[in-house]
């Protein structure tokens, strides 16, 4: 960018002779990130001022000038600008590259530089250092209703998606900010699941129920007499003087079950011990 004047090295100018751009097109200035950042690091960047009297107006860095104002600091270090140069361009030259540009304010700016200089999309674009694409998308922004800007605003998009809605017709567009402003829908309500009903039965079915099983299972005679008779693999039944022994070899895997079986009828609980 050709200056009439270069811009003068850093100094530190005392903030009282600061004064913000009555024309600074950002109007989202939220301040306590900045703040924190600033109490805690310093100011990383200067702001960039020009000449208005005795004292400065500032062109870039209004955000970093309220922060440390907001600190009561009393200087603030800055680069004076002298060459002339609106200050809209050099604001659209160094400032709209920042990551929290809102769209609108982006747009109104490029707006502003092009209709007081009559700069083509392709001159901004070079300025700028944007395409030429994002240049067009950006002043059909510029181009829209107050009142739709503000629910630009109001939605919070990204200049990318205000853009999109931007090109669209008046009638999409109204569509879209309903959409956009309507609350989130609420997800629709499930039903519990209900558990399967539980089969109570009486004394009296379980009892049916044994007798129906036990009418299915192969029959094993035991002998009056003394005998020993093989039930299954590895389990053997021991008829002997009136009494009747189970024994159960090693590789058999249902003990427990079967003693399990007796303690109701027995009516104690058994333990095996396996040390």
């Amino acid at each position: 960018m050709e200056t009439t004047q270069p811009i003068r090295d850093l100094q530190e100018i005392p903030i009282s002779q600061i004064e913000p751009d009555p024309n600074q097109p950002r109007k989202d200035l939220d301040l306590p990130r900045l703040v924190s950042s600033i109490r805690e690091f310093g100011l990383y960047k200067p702001i960039t001022v020009r000449p208005n009297g005795d004292n400065f107006i500032i062109i870039v860095g209004e955000r970093r000038f309220r922060g440390c104002k907001e600190l009561n600091h009393e200087t603030i270090a800055a680069f004076i600008d002298e060459s002339g140069v609106d200050p809209a361009i050099t604001r659209m030259v160094l400032d709209t590259h920042g990551k929290d540009y809102k769209a609108v304010e982006e747009a109104e700016l490029y707006w502003s530089v092009q209709q007081a200089h009559g700069f083509s999309n392709q001159q901004l674009a070079e300025w700028s250092d944007k395409s030429k694409s994002h240049i067009s998308g950006i002043l059909k922004l510029a181009a829209l209703s107050d009142a739709d800007k503000e629910k630009v605003r109001r939605a919070e998009l990204s200049t990318r998606d205000a853009i999109k809605i931007a090109q669209k017709s008046q009638k999409e567009r109204d569509a879209e900010f309903r959409r956009l402003a309507a609350p989130p829908k609420k997800a629709a309500a499930t039903k519990p699941l209900k558990a399967p009903a539980k089969n109570k039965k009486t004394v009296g079915d379980q009892t049916r129920e044994i007798e129906r099983l036990k009418k299915d299972l192969p029959v094993v005679k035991i002998p009056d007499q003394d005998t020993r008779t093989e039930v299954r693999n590895g389990v053997s039944v021991f008829n002997y003087r009136g009494f009747v022994t189970l024994r159960f070899g090693p590789e058999t895997d249902f003990r427990e079950q079967v003693f399990e079986a007796l303690s109701p009828i027995l009516g104690v609980r058994f333990e095996f011990d396996e040390s």
